[in-house]
């Protein structure tokens, strides 16, 4: 078979060279003839994702797999991509041209939305009837075919709802919420906010085949309440065991009426409040608090449930001062200004700890928006993305001249704005690092994470531009989008920016949103409003032909990478398999992709996103019976494999790796034998939630050097079974080590055996966890 030749160079486990660029690789655009919706993304599993848009009457769209949406209708339509950036699938609704909120729970997708006229979903009509507006749950297969839908109210004349939507990412429930000022009709249930004066709010459960669940209302205390009682900022947070924690706040002279208790009333502040609500939708308590002033945008706006039933928060505050039960976070001189933080309550309630992130911009009033948040924007104003319930990914503005501090240094400031991320420990709220970008004009469009911890920024500059770690930023050019890669650690790893090749109009390229696979494929959704050219790095796409277009540009790494596998008398190892195992600051890697080696021994990875890798090779047990996994470096444990720091633009083969063979023991050898089992623990990262066998896991036998704890050379590998068992038969008289090896975790306990004659040793197991691997059964399991 040909292999194609690569260029070599040398690297380095140390630094990556900043400034380099991704470049573009799929694409597609959607052709209208006016303004479409802001094309959002929804991640839908590995490999593949949504794009959602839509377009008003009169408008026509010109895409090969929306060829039946007419411009005779508004239109709500969207198309499922592969990781490749290749449309797959599609669907499209009449009557609705945009979405409330989408979700996606195992590969298929959900959609909230508003509609002022009929609407019709594959063919099913849904009349507005007498009503001004009407709101929609639909859901959809992960083929893009309908499963089902259903109207939320029977409204009447001039009433209106704004509700925004929720899933539960555990079973894909969703929830309906927002404030109210009338009595309403829900479907199935009966008339909402009859018992209350006022104003009220609401949050309804559907199932995730959209049965009605339960419904929950909490209006006013009558007696401690001024004349215009009101809500404001109501988030539902979805929890554990189907509950919800739901967050608001509440004007001057205002009494909720909340968990059977009124809440105090303020003359001259907001209050804030938060009840958590079970299951069944009971309410379980209420805390509550001032923000000693008239904050409107001051509350929660993220809220992450934790395995153990604690909920992790991050808010925004405008006041200088929020109080929410015994949480108490101060801004001196805060006053006008966002300020950011972030604290840990108990399932109860309780206090844990908080980090407050005062960065003094002048109070703003956009959204905010990322993978895991509920408003469905493209302006984000503050996000907050849970990284496997460890880090806090925390991304917002900064007045730069003000100065911003991170974990004990201080963020660039060579223009007037800024936008910071901060890695924060959700365990006890430390601070591990920030990053900060500067420009004079900034916004921010998307952020995301993959499943390696590492992070993507989307935004917009004018015409002036400062990356933190990227010395070879474009700059000169005016009305562009940054896109910017950055590490588990805070290293800035590639940047790409896109433009218009030529306008004579400002804002005619906006940006949208930004979508991150987990194995770090990158995608850009923008829209431009004229015929143009999308300039994205040093690459020019062709033109659209229809006077407005919304575009999905991959940002693609131009990697190959490779070497050659052989044995240690220098042939090549044909057939196997090379696994590329990227970096994560916690828990085991992931393995994000592979390629087979060639008759000459030779592999390639040409799929691969800037980071830091170890690579691993393994043989065909036919072909090699003693052959064992082995790792770059020539090493049969990760621990000892040389990391590999990958840039966007690496042209290399010298990652060549020597195979580990290990002869299998023979009855000539001895007759003892050791076995156990290996599990991973429930909630661990590497398999699932549930406690369970651990497949296919490499157990390495090593023989105990003579006085000394330390491992000596490998005696024999062995591989676990369907039931997650392991044996080592004829095993000779020593002393010996059993040490699992899982990429990315540590021996937390190992099982130290001496074998004499035909001892038998059974019962050696272990336990694979997020933090390593320790001897015995898992924690969750008697």
């Amino acid at each position: 078979m040909k292999k194609q030749l690569l260029i070599v160079l040398v690297l380095s486990a140390a630094e990556v060279i900043s400034g380099q660029q991704l470049v573009p690789g799929g694409f597609d655009h959607v052709g209208l003839s006016s303004y479409p919706s802001e094309p959002q993304l929804v991640e839908a599993d590995a490999q593949s994702f949504y794009w959602i848009s839509g377009s008003n009457v009169g408008t026509s769209v010109n895409h090969v797999l929306l060829p039946e949406v007419y411009s005779d209708f508004s239109n709500l339509f969207f198309i499922k991509y592969d990781r490749d950036g290749i449309a797959r699938k599609s669907n499209f609704i009449r009557g609705a041209s945009y979405a409330e909120n989408a979700f996606s729970f195992k590969g298929g997708l959900a959609l909230g939305l508003q509609s002022y006229g009929d609407v019709e979903v594959n063919g099913n009509s849904i009349p507005l009837g007498a009503a001004d507006e009407t709101e929609i749950l639909v859901t959809y297969d992960p083929d893009c075919n309908l499963q089902k839908y259903r109207k939320i109210w029977n409204l009447t004349y001039s009433q209106y709802v704004n509700s925004g939507f929720a899933m539960d990412p555990a079973d894909g429930s969703l929830y309906v919420y927002d404030i109210a000022y009338e009595p309403l009709e829900l479907i199935d249930h009966g008339t909402l906010g009859k018992d209350f004066p006022g104003q009220y709010f609401y949050v309804i459960k559907y199932t995730r085949d959209l049965d009605l669940e339960w419904v929950y209302e909490a209006g006013f205390d009558p007696d401690l309440s001024g004349n215009s009682p009101s809500y404001q900022n109501i988030n539902v947070h979805p929890g554990s065991g189907g509950g919800v924690l739901v967050t608001g706040s509440y004007g001057t002279e205002s009494s909720p009426r909340i968990h059977g208790r009124s809440l105090p009333a303020y003359a001259d502040t907001y209050g804030n409040f938060a009840v958590l609500l079970n299951g069944a939708g009971t309410s379980q308590w209420v805390q509550d608090g001032p923000m000693n002033g008239l904050g409107y945008r001051t509350g929660i706006f993220e809220a992450f449930a934790m395995p153990e039933g604690d909920f992790v928060l991050a808010g925004v505050c405008t006041t200088g001062y929020f109080k929410l039960g015994n949480a108490e976070i101060v801004f001196p001189g805060g006053e006008n200004h966002e300020n950011l933080f972030v604290y840990r309550m108990r399932a109860s309630g309780e206090f844990l700890w908080g980090r407050a992130i005062q960065n003094m911009r002048p109070n703003q009033d956009k959204k905010k928006k990322s993978a895991q948040s509920e408003v469905y924007r493209a302006k984000i104003d503050q996000d907050a993305i849970n990284w496997r319930n460890k880090v806090l990914y925390l991304a917002g503005y900064y007045n730069a001249m003000s100065g911003l501090s991170i974990a004990g240094r201080t963020l660039d400031a060579k223009y007037d704005e800024g936008i910071f991320v901060a890695a924060i420990d959700m365990d006890d709220g430390a601070e591990q690092w920030g990053y900060g970008l500067t420009s004079d004009n900034l916004n921010l469009y998307g952020f995301d994470a993959d499943r390696s911890g590492n992070l993507s920024l989307m935004g917009s500059n004018y015409n002036t531009q400062d990356l933190e770690g990227i010395t070879e930023a474009a700059t000169g050019v005016s009305d562009f989008l940054f896109h910017v890669g950055i590490d588990y650690t805070g290293k800035a790893l590639w940047y790409d920016n896109a433009r218009l090749s030529s306008s004579l109009y400002y804002w005619r390229l906006s940006g949208v949103d930004l979508e991150v696979l987990p194995n770090g494929e990158v995608f850009s959704s923008m829209y431009m409003i004229e015929p143009n050219s999308l300039v994205v790095g040093s690459a020019v796409l062709p033109p659209a032909a229809e006077a407005y277009s919304s575009w999905l540009v991959e940002l693609k790494a131009d990697i190959s990478l490779g070497g050659i596998v052989s044995d240690a008398a220098g042939s090549p190892v044909y057939p196997g398999l090379v696994r590329a195992i990227k970096s994560a600051p916690w828990g085991s890697y992931p393995v994000v992709d592979s390629a087979w080696t060639q008759d000459d021994g030779s592999y390639e990875f040409t799929d691969l996103y800037p980071g830091n890798y170890v690579i691993q090779a393994f043989t065909d047990p036919v072909d090699y019976p003693e052959g064992i996994p082995t790792y770059y470096g020539n090493s049969e444990e990760w621990r000892n494999a040389l990391p590999i720091d990958i840039t966007p633009d690496i042209h290399a083969n010298i990652l060549n790796i020597e195979l580990s063979e290990v002869p299998k023991l023979t009855s000539m050898d001895g007759s003892g034998e050791l076995s156990g089992t290996v599990s991973t623990e429930q909630g661990t990262f590497l398999k699932g939630t549930t406690a369970q066998p651990s497949k296919r896991t490499g157990v390495i036998l090593l023989g105990k050097a003579k006085k000394s704890t330390l491992a000596g050379e490998v005696v024999a590998y062995a591989e676990t079974n369907e039931q997650g068992m392991y044996v080592f038969d004829y095993v000779p008289d020593g002393d010996y080590l059993l040490v699992v090896d899982v990429a990315g975790l540590d021996m937390m306990e190992t099982h130290e055996v001496t074998i004499v004659g035909s001892q038998v040793v059974s019962g050696l197991n272990y336990t694979v966890s997020n933090e390593g691997i320790y001897a015995g059964w898992p924690t969750a399991v008697s």
